[in-house]
């Protein structure tokens, strides 16, 4: 008698579909994010870089990913970075991270800029990352500045004024 054997292999992949949906949701949402936003690991290296953070730096993708954040820190900064680095990996004591400061951005031409930036730690691709979002604030310091000068015009229109020349007569 012959005996008819019938193995199969059943896998659900509904979770990774899921899996892969959401990774496409979150590169599509990286790559349309307005605000530069760079992950580096745990040692600086670069290992995502969105569009907008090269239109503030002026460092394309390609010449960023693999390099150490160094490159967009002004000298003074990036002299101290590897010091943090590894203090926070031996410690784990945060002095940066969760918190927003405002610091200076160095452009790939040696230019900077201010911005608000605010770091965290992460885990991409299972692995302990370092994600920042830096916001240029030129624009809105110039802005504010500029609002500041309006209203002191507006406040000396409203102010009375004479003018009066060298031999003390009224002109105006």
């Amino acid at each position: 008698r012959s005996h008819v054997s019938f193995i199969a292999y059943i896998k659900d992949c509904m979770a990774l579909h899921i899996a892969i949906q959401n990774n496409y949701v979150k590169d599509a949402l990286i790559q349309a994010c307005p605000s530069p936003l760079v992950a580096t690991d745990l040692f600086g290296t670069i290992t995502m870089w969105n569009p907008a953070c090269s239109q503030d730096t002026l460092w394309p993708s390609d010449d960023a990913i693999g390099k150490n954040v160094k490159i967009i820190q002004p000298p003074e900064v990036a002299r101290e970075h590897d010091k943090y680095l590894k203090a926070y990996r031996k410690t784990g004591v945060k002095h940066v991270l969760d918190t927003k400061r405002v610091v200076h951005v160095k452009r790939r031409d040696g230019s900077t800029f201010k911005a608000v930036l605010w770091l965290t730690e992460v885990a991409i691709e299972g692995k302990r990352s370092f994600l920042a979002c830096m916001n240029n604030i030129e624009g809105l310091e110039k802005i504010k500045h500029e609002e500041q000068q309006g209203e002191l015009l507006l406040r000396l229109s409203l102010a009375g004024y004479v003018i009066i020349d060298t031999a003390g007569t009224i002109v105006l």
